[in-house]
C-alpha cells in the first residue's frame, strides 16, 4: 500500500510536469486552485467541531474501537458515537478530495497512522503523531505547491512517504 501511494503521488508529479491534463489531474490527485475561501472556513468549522468531538469522546473512541464488546458491556452507546465517529470520517474525506484527489485520500489516512505507530506506545500517543505526520505533511504539501506550482496530493503524500521512512530509520533496532 505504501508503494502505490508513493508511486501515485511521484506520477500526479511526473505528469504534471509534462503538461498532463489539469481537470484530470485536480479531480484524480488534488489541486489547491480548486479550494475556495468559503471551502477553508468550512474546513476550519467541520475541524473544529471534529476535534471537539474527539477529544470529548476519546475514552469512549478508544474503548469501543478497542473492545467493542466490552463497550456494549460497559453501557456505551456504541452505535451512536459509531454513528457520528464514521460520520466525521466521511466529512473529512469529501473536503480532502479537492486537495489530496480522489486516489490519494486513502494514503493521507493511513499513512500518518503507520508512521506513528513507529514511535507510540499508546492508543493516545498514536492519536497525537498521527496528527502531527498528518498535519504537518499537508501543510507543508500546501506550501510547497504552491510556491513550485505542482499538485499539492502528490507533494503531500510524497511528504507523507519521507516521513515514513525517517520514522522507520529512527525507529530501528541497532
Amino acid at each position: 500500500e505504501l508503494f502505490l501511494f508513493g508511486s501515485l503521488g511521484l506520477s500526479v508529479i511526473v505528469a504534471s510536469i509534462n503538461g498532463g491534463s489539469n481537470k484530470i489531474l485536480s479531480f484524480l490527485f488534488g489541486s489547491i486552485a480548486t479550494v475556495s475561501d468559503y471551502d477553508v472556513m468550512t474546513v476550519v468549522i467541520l475541524g473544529s467541531i471534529i476535534l471537539i468531538f474527539c477529544l470529548l469522546f476519546f475514552r469512549f473512541l478508544f474503548t469501543l474501537y478497542y473492545d467493542e464488546e466490552y463497550a456494549r458491556a460497559s453501557g456505551i452507546q456504541n452505535n451512536l458515537i459509531s454513528l457520528f465517529f464514521t460520520f466525521f470520517i466521511a466529512i473529512t474525506i469529501c473536503f480532502s478530495l479537492q486537495i489530496v484527489g480522489t486516489l490519494l485520500v486513502g494514503g493521507l489516512m493511513t499513512i500518518p497512522v503507520a508512521s506513528a505507530m513507529r514511535f507510540s506506545r499508546s492508543f493516545l500517543e498514536n492519536t497525537i503523531f498521527s496528527i502531527i505526520f498528518g498535519v504537518t505533511a499537508g501543510v507543508s504539501g500546501l506550501f510547497l505547491g504552491f510556491a513550485l506550482d505542482l499538485p499539492t496530493g502528490g507533494l503531500i503524500i510524497i511528504i507523507l512517504i519521507v516521513q515514513y521512512i525517517l520514522s522507520f530509520i529512527l525507529t530501528m533496532e541497532k
